[in-house]
């Protein structure tokens, strides 16, 4: 893949969502369901390692990302929220820096969770660390926890939904919207 092949693609999905996910992966690889291996937290990648991919889906939206290099990405359709559930997510997702970057209401608050998503299917580890202390740098598009490799971000307002990505090197993709 060439640095113009990197792309996300978001598209619109009636069936389950496994079953969405499994023939985007297909159609958009052009690979057999052989072709993939799984880490040992779930995230899917090609064995011949040729291409890195990471793929998410939100209420009839799906989205995958395709790079040359490692990549996490996450989807979330903006949906209206009770006032405690969202003072709840305020709490658990938004550390210091994110309050000083960031209002509160359900679309910053969605766009700030799918950054720190996306960081962690980056790492390949899921929701396994306390979301709130990953540490977003608004100022150079990066993203760290910890001792853990740091990653750059991007992300994305379309419609009625919000999506990030978080790639090793800074971002450039190509965003397909399908049916949309």
């Amino acid at each position: 893949i060439n640095n113009s092949m990197k792309k996300i693609i978001i598209k619109t999905y009636e069936n389950k969502d496994h079953e969405a996910s499994v023939s985007l992966i297909k159609d958009e690889l052009n690979i057999s369901l052989d072709d993939l291996k799984y880490n040992e937290k779930g995230k899917p990648y090609l064995k011949d390692g040729s291409m890195f991919f990471n793929i998410s889906h939100s209420r009839g939206i799906i989205g995958i990302t395709i790079s040359d290099t490692e990549v996490g990405f996450d989807i979330e359709r903006v949906k209206e929220i009770s006032e405690d559930m969202r003072k709840m997510l305020y709490d658990k997702i938004y550390d210091e820096a994110d309050r000083l970057n960031n209002s509160d209401d359900i679309t910053s608050l969605q766009k700030v969770f799918t950054i720190k998503e996306a960081y962690l299917k980056y790492l390949g580890i899921g929701l396994v660390m306390d979301i709130e202390n990953i540490i977003i740098d608004y100022d150079n598009s990066t993203i760290k926890y910890k001792d853990k490799v740091s990653g750059y971000f991007k992300s994305y307002e379309y419609l009625d939904f919000v999506f990030s990505i978080v790639s090793s090197e800074p971002l450039d993709f190509e965003i397909e919207y399908r049916g949309l």
